[in-house]
């Protein structure tokens, strides 16, 4: 009835504001105004078919029915209510609004609070069955990508769908309690995961609050840990099993080796032998690979060799290679990146695994380690499996994401490697063909290569100072070993002290650095030194091992007989022939130690 047909789409604006409002044009002419309006010009006397003036002669009116004074000149009161008048003018005319105050402070101190939190915020009119977006906040234009003034009057299905939600939503917004609804989409070319939480409320009108949080960083976290708890069981399963199997390595090593003494060199059978040998070491090395996956601890960023360090997991990447697949590992020496180790394994495993699994027919398997360009390394994994197609490959670091059939991927793996690269300042990219393979290729900053803190001084007297060396001791006796560890310590060695073998396993699994020497006791409650010093070995293969007994070293006397080529000190231990030994094998890393200083004196022997 007040209606002109230019100004006749902002009608459905004027009837969700919950206060009366009028609408005028630039020349101050009346068009418009909503329910609330109508209501309250006919308080003040107007017929129905009667138009308010002009707007400088309504707010006249206004001020005069509503007894405004002079002190409070845009105050005005109507039934008992006071209301705060407001005029706004925009690029097609003038809204005159009547703010119920002082409510009105409230309503734009609320305003203002929406306008920062961090949830995306709509407002809904859901009065018979209409689903009317009536306000919304900045975050809620963020997380949808659409601007304010397009959503404000459009219904909350049509905006949703453009958000990338089809499913039909009235049974949350008509409901009597608070519900919610999950959602996947993208965002910058990447998958975001939102919650809506849908708040129905009356108040002259049905209304519904709807909710947006973005829950893609909970989300990846959750699956982080689950993963996480997933590594430790394998982590715990693989410790037993490597041990359990260094067992078996240790009975076939023994065995072996009498088969040697009984055979001559000359013979077939010993080059077989040899052979057996040399398999348990290999084996030795896998279970060593097995028991560091196993530690999942914290492990601070060192410079290492990018290229020694992948040789290295060439023993545990070839068992999980079936025989159709050829593993071929190409590195360059010198090439010294500053990283957690864990992390390069944890990758190259992702990887590896990923490639062998698009190999379903076999294939070739290259992983490249070596300098390319100016200060970066590069780490370059490449199969000849199936390849990806484009859209694959735009999520193929997207958390969850998986093309595996189900209970075969959990998603997580690329996008760790992904995270972890991220971590160490890198870059990764991507290359691939469908039906000819992919070539995933990790740049890294160089660093310079790391300098050996050992310092070894020797003086005209003959006094040495090992500064930069570790020893762990493994002594029951608890007043031998606080002398043993002092005396050690008097000559600059980091000391690391255990009361019995498994307390000796413990320390070393906490301890992030190198341990350069073992020193332990041969019988000790538990766990003796000699099968501490074979666990020992198994996950520091480089840390040198030294024996301490009041028993012989082998023999009748023997309470436990140590291996061959074993280093044993006899109790009472004298302290400076102990710092000349361990002086030796720093200065010669344990070449040729044990024989130099074999005729030191006859407390000195190899088994």
């Amino acid at each position: 009835m007040f209606l002109a047909k230019k100004y006749k789409f902002h009608n459905p604006l004027l009837e969700a504001l919950p206060e009366p409002a009028y609408l005028y044009d630039l020349n101050g002419k009346f068009q418009s105004c909503n329910q609330h309006a109508r209501h309250l010009l006919k308080y003040m006397g107007y017929t129905p078919s009667q138009s308010p003036e002009s707007l400088e002669a309504f707010t006249h009116i206004l001020r005069f029915h509503g007894n405004a004074t002079e002190e409070r000149f845009e105050e005005l009161v109507f039934e008992e209510v006071r209301y705060a008048m407001q005029i706004i003018s925009f690029e097609e005319g003038t809204l005159l609004r009547l703010t119920p105050y002082p409510e009105s402070d409230k309503m734009l101190n609320l305003s203002a609070a929406l306008d920062v939190i961090p949830w995306g915020i709509l407002t809904v009119e859901t009065e018979n069955g209409k689903d009317l977006v009536v306000h919304s906040n900045p975050m809620a234009e963020a997380f949808l990508e659409i601007p304010n003034a397009r959503m404000i009057g459009q219904t909350l299905s049509s905006i949703l769908r453009i958000f990338g939600i089809e499913d039909d939503l009235s049974t949350f917004l008509n409901g009597s309690g608070i519900s919610h609804y999950d959602h996947e989409g993208r965002k910058d070319n990447k998958v975001h995961w939102y919650r809506l939480h849908v708040i129905p409320y009356r108040l002259k009108k049905n209304y519904c609050l709807i909710v947006i949080e973005d829950t893609t960083e909970r989300k990846i976290m959750e699956g982080q840990y689950f993963q996480s708890q997933r590594l430790e069981a394998l982590g715990q399963l693989a410790g037993g099993v490597a041990h359990d199997f260094n067992n078996i390595l240790s009975i076939i090593d023994g065995y072996a080796r009498i088969a040697r003494k009984k055979l001559g060199p000359e013979t077939e059978a010993y080059g077989f032998m040899e052979h057996i040998a040399s398999a348990v070491q290999r084996g030795s090395a896998l279970t060593g690979q097995l028991l560091t996956f196993g530690r999942h601890k914290v492990v601070k960023d060192s410079v290492v060799d990018l290229g020694q360090l992948v040789r290295d997991q060439e023993m545990l990447l070839r068992p999980l290679m079936d025989a159709s697949i050829a593993l071929s590992i190409k590195t360059e020496d010198g090439v010294f990146v500053k990283v957690a180790p864990d992390n390069i394994c944890q990758i190259l495993l992702n990887t590896c695994i990923n490639s062998r699994d698009a190999m379903t027919d076999g294939g070739n398997l290259i992983v490249e380690a070596q300098k390319e360009g100016e200060g970066h390394a590069v780490l370059r994994i490449i199969d000849t499996g199936s390849g990806m197609p484009s859209e694959v490959q735009a999520k193929m670091f997207d958390p969850f994401f998986t093309t595996k059939d189900q209970g075969k991927g959990t998603g997580l793996g690329l996008s760790m490697v992904y995270g972890l690269v991220k971590d160490m300042k890198g870059e990764i990219g991507v290359v691939s063909k469908e039906n000819e393979g992919t070539a995933i290729t990790i740049r890294l900053p160089l660093s310079e290569p790391p300098v050996d803190k050992h310092e070894i001084i020797e003086d005209e007297d003959g006094n040495v100072r090992l500064n930069g060396f570790t020893a762990l001791v493994a002594e029951d006796e608890p007043d031998l070993l606080k002398i043993i560890s002092s005396t050690l310590e008097d000559v600059g060695i980091t000391v690391l002290r255990a009361c019995n073998g498994h307390e000796a396993l413990m320390v070393q699994d906490d301890y992030d650095g190198e341990i350069d020497f073992l020193l332990t006791d041969v019988v000790m409650p538990e766990l003796n030194g000699v099968k501490l010093a074979e666990l020992f070995e198994s996950v520091r293969p480089h840390s040198q091992i030294m024996f301490m007994s009041g028993y012989p070293a082998n023999g009748l006397m023997s309470r436990v007989p140590l291996p061959e080529g074993a280093v044993m000190m006899s109790k009472p231990i004298d302290m400076k022939k102990l710092i000349c030994m361990i002086h030796s094998l720093a200065k010669n890393h344990g070449k040729d130690a044990k024989e130099k200083w074999s005729a030191l004196t006859s407390q000195w022997r190899t088994a």
